[in-house]
């Protein structure tokens, strides 16, 4: 194995280096915690890759994550319109049957941005506009 090259990562207590061996390239990871023997990896950059991408920490395709990321951005205007609807529609009928569609509509609304990752920083839906 030749000596680490000058990309070295360091954070916290975990180490990063580019390595290449006889086999080709690979990525040393190094744990230092305490003052027990450091614990060293090696592994090919696809194994991290693709541990990456199952954890969802990688998209496996640049695209299809622009695509989601254009998606949620949608949805996620979509979500406020419908509400901003609900409660003009609430304000200005008493009509039960088309209060009910649009309190299905905004349920809908508010159950697509519940599965979406940064649905926790949002404003929850209003409960009920009946």
């Amino acid at each position: 194995m030749t000596a680490p090259q000058s990309d070295e990562f360091i954070q916290y207590h975990l180490k990063t280096e580019s390595v290449s061996d006889e086999y080709g390239a690979a990525v040393m990871l190094t744990q230092q915690e305490g003052i027990d023997d450091p614990a060293t990896i090696l592994v090919h950059p696809w194994q991290l890759r693709a541990a990456c991408e199952h954890l969802g920490i990688l998209s496996a395709d640049p695209e299809a994550a622009r695509v989601a990321d254009s998606l949620r951005r949608r949805l996620s205007l979509l979500c406020r319109r419908v509400e901003g609807l609900a409660a003009r529609i609430q304000d200005a009928t008493a009509d039960a049957a088309l209060l009910a569609q649009v309190q299905a509509v905004a349920d809908l609304a508010a159950d697509y941005m519940a599965e979406m990752p940064q649905a926790a920083s949002r404003q929850p839906m209003q409960a009920s506009l009946l």
